[in-house]
């Protein structure tokens, strides 16, 4: 037996857990994955921890195949987040590599933006491609050719404010 399931057993213990994997007990994690509870229990061991103006915090945890197998997450979830409420409740999400950084966005939204290629912060606004990367003006430039399959030429044009819009006839 893994250590997960070792520590899936023990929460099962614990908790009133369905053949869903949904925990039943009342409580912080009513209606949450059991695996909210063991990454729960793994505390301060996070990748990374977020709060927002509200104060809710995020904590992040990145997932390991192992962990993907165990719960049975999709392959393509990066990592889970347990949103921790100034009430005391816990709330889950599994997680993409786009959807995680659409997280960090929002969160940090309201402070600054981010670049997800250079990592700059900057009170100026970025750009935003349709697969959910942030691009300062600094780098949007350089990543030109990593954008091309996503707008067009006219689009990159005009998102950079590389060419003057065209004038309109009167």
């Amino acid at each position: 037996m893994s250590d997960i399931q070792q520590a899936v057993a023990e929460i099962k213990k614990e908790y009133d857990v369905g053949d869903d994997g949904i925990i039943n007990s009342p409580g912080k994690f009513e209606g949450e994955p059991v695996w909210a509870v063991y990454f729960y229990d793994l505390a301060g061991s996070g990748e990374e921890l977020l709060t927002n103006q509200e104060g809710n915090s995020y904590e992040i945890f990145e997932v390991d195949d192992e962990e993907r197998k165990e719960f049975g997450l999709a392959d393509d979830i990066k990592a889970v987040v347990l949103k921790h409420t100034d009430q005391g409740f816990i709330y889950t999400a599994a997680m993409t590599s786009r959807e995680l950084n659409d997280l960090r966005n929002e969160v940090q939204n309201d402070i600054t933006h981010i670049c997800n290629y250079c990592g700059s912060e900057s009170d100026e606004e970025c750009l935003e491609t349709d697969r959910g990367d942030r691009i300062c003006l600094d780098c949007a430039p350089d990543h030109l050719k990593d954008l091309s399959n996503t707008y067009n030429d006219i689009e990159l044009k005009e998102l950079l404010n590389l060419d003057p819009a065209p004038d309109e006839e009167d």
